[in-house]
C-alpha cells in the first residue's frame, strides 16, 4: 500500500505541473565510483553516473514506486528525468 500512495502523490503533482518532494534515499556506493567538488570548508556536491550499483538502505519504498513509474512509458516522461536526493 505505501509503495501505491507514493506513486499517486509523484503522478497526482506530476500531472498538475507541480514540484513532488519525497526524502532523501540513504544509499551505500563504492567511493571509486564517485566524483566530488569541494564548495569550501567541508562542503562538498558529489556526482554519482548514471548506472552506477546503489545498495539502497533506507528508502525502498520511494525507490519501488519510481521504477513502477519508469517502468511505464506513459508515466515515464513524467519522472524520468527527475534526480533524487540521496544521504
Amino acid at each position: 500500500i505505501h509503495v501505491k500512495e507514493i506513486k499517486d502523490y509523484i503522478l497526482r503533482r506530476s500531472q498538475s505541473n507541480k514540484a513532488w518532494i519525497l526524502g532523501s534515499l540513504v544509499v551505500n556506493v563504492d567511493s571509486n565510483d564517485i566524483n566530488y567538488q569541494s564548495l569550501g570548508s567541508k562542503l562538498y556536491v558529489l556526482r554519482i553516473p548514471n548506472g552506477t550499483l546503489l545498495q539502497i538502505t533506507d528508502g525502498q519504498h520511494r525507490i519501488s514506486a519510481i521504477a513502477e513509474l519508469v517502468s511505464d512509458a506513459e508515466y515515464r516522461r513524467l519522472v524520468g528525468n527527475e534526480q533524487i536526493p540521496l544521504t
